[in-house]
């Protein structure tokens, strides 16, 4: 076999000078190495149509930036996208072609190790830009190193990170809609624990720290587990709620089929090994309420907010908590995490400036000389063994003029009724001391406030038991009973207290 020599041009770069540290030399060698600015690649597997629509939206609405576009044809079984690649008249631009279609992540990762941009921007392939759409990605990127990947809001996609114009009759009118939405503001954006991608700009150099997509997640949790990496390696995730793309897709098209299903929980489970025993959506999805009070608080915007968050398992509650701050106009943030379990450790400490583990009765001595802008509790209160302590302990640790914003979990709820009904055959787990939402406003009545608010999450549940329950609950009761019946599908109340 005759040698294989592959000859590497270095002659671009300089040696970084022995006085330069860790994070002087890397950007060192990151700027000398960076080929081209931007590289736009649009990943298709057949759907020819939405395909043009997705490039030609590209070219139409990314005037004003140069960038490289790479076509990749993730191995179509019919030549048209192939064909239609080779047609597309713009320079410089490369066509990337796959010879077989095995999954979305091989194809993408072959793209990321084949060049060396500032920034990638991977655009699925049923996706619609629209005016302003780069340009607004860019200057989040461009605002902050440690922002790793940008993706904007979208139609049909889940994770709060739909947006519909209010709903629009065609193309034309989302595009016209969109050119008044596509306005940035650094107030609308989000950080976040996870991200779904569409139309999603990376720092290449995320690719290098945190590593590319892992191919063991054929479907489900691999965007998941690639998020909860960034986050690891010391990177931002943000959603641009200034910035929306059509996201020319709907959920009658994918074939939820039993294979679908199993690929599914076969992805849960394996995110849930890989993590040590996380779930991605139920220790990283779990949103708090919304309440519109953060803008009446009186703080000055130049103020750096303390944030403590107290079992909020990855973070999730207190990256909310700062969202609504900064769409207030609020800029600086210190975090503080307490957590009773050291399994999220890890999650809390990429997105706080420090963490501690240790049981609840010791949260005082934990925080003793600090005082909070605003303490988030995620977990029930009354799923601890001395409800009202925590509450007072909380509180204790909350400025005046603070909040303090807390769950408590609805004991006297529907599936609690369809047990008593007999229409369950195995009671609901009961995690929680029986304490409801009427006792902790009766623990609050002798606590100095200055305004009290009360939320709630409701349960999911179908018109069958919900029928089921306004025929069945409380026959007795005449006054108030719509209102009772009501409660019964509330899962959790959400508190806003803030302190006198």
């Amino acid at each position: 076999m005759k040698n294989q020599i592959t000859v590497v041009d270095t002659d671009k770069y300089e040696k970084p000078s022995l006085d330069m540290d860790y994070a002087q030399v890397k950007q060192a060698m990151y700027s000398q190495g960076e080929e081209s600015e931007i590289i736009i690649v649009v990943q298709a597997y057949g759907r020819l149509e939405k395909t043009r629509l997705c490039v030609e939206s590209i070219l139409k609405y990314t005037t004003d930036i140069a960038f490289e576009l790479w076509l990749l044809d993730n191995g179509s079984e019919e030549n048209d996208v192939f064909e239609f690649f080779e047609s597309v008249e713009y320079e410089p631009k490369r066509i990337v072609r796959m010879t077989k279609n095995i999954t979305g992540v091989l194809s993408v990762n072959t793209v990321f190790r084949l060049a060396t941009p500032k920034y990638f921007v991977i655009v699925n392939s049923d996706i619609i830009v629209t005016k302003n759409w780069l340009n607004n990605l860019l200057a989040c990127a461009e605002s902050d190193a440690k922002i790793g990947v940008i993706c904007p809001v979208s139609t049909n996609i889940s994770n709060r990170q739909e947006e519909t114009l209010g709903g629009f009759a065609n193309l034309d009118e989302m595009q016209e809609k969109a050119a008044i939405f596509n306005r940035s503001d650094r107030r609308k954006w989000e950080e976040r624990l996870r991200i779904i991608p569409t139309a999603t700009l990376f720092r290449r150099q995320v690719f290098d720290d945190a590593g590319v997509f892992d191919m063991g997640f054929v479907h489900d949790f691999g965007d998941d587990d690639f998020s909860f990496r960034v986050r690891r390696a010391g990177y931002k995730l943000i959603v641009c709620r200034d910035t929306f793309v059509h996201h020319n897709h709907y959920t009658e098209e994918r074939d939820f089929n039993g294979l679908e299903n199993q690929r599914f929980q076969m992805g849960q489970e394996d995110f849930r090994k890989k993590y040590h025993g996380l779930d991605a959506w139920e220790d990283g999805a779990n949103h708090i309420v919304e309440f519109s009070h953060y803008g009446e608080l009186g703080m000055e915007r130049k103020r750096q907010i303390q944030i403590l968050g107290v079992d909020t398992r990855c973070g999730t509650p207190i990256l909310d908590v700062k969202n609504k701050f900064r769409a207030e106009g609020y800029h600086s943030f210190g975090v503080d995490a307490f957590t009773t379990d050291v399994k999220y450790y890890t999650d809390l400490n990429s997105i706080s400036n420090s963490v501690i583990h240790d049981n609840m009765a010791y949260i005082l001595s934990a925080y003793r000389d600090k005082k909070y802008q605003f303490v988030v509790l995620g977990e029930a209160v009354n799923s601890y063994q001395k409800p009202e302590e925590v509450i007072l302990d909380l509180l204790s640790l909350t400025e005046p003029g603070g909040v303090l914003l807390f769950p408590v979990y609805n004991m006297d709820n529907i599936y609690e009724f369809l047990w008593e009904q007999g229409a369950m055959k195995e009671r609901a787990v009961k995690t929680c001391q029986r304490m409801p939402y009427e006792e902790v406003i009766n623990i609050i009545k002798n606590i100095p406030i200055k305004k009290l608010d009360i939320n709630f999450e409701p349960f999911a549940v179908t018109e069958q038991v919900r029928v089921f329950a306004e025929q069945r609950a409380y026959p007795g009761v005449r006054e108030g009973r719509e209102e009772r019946i009501q409660n019964l599908f509330v899962r959790v109340y959400w508190f806003w207290l803030q302190k006198a």
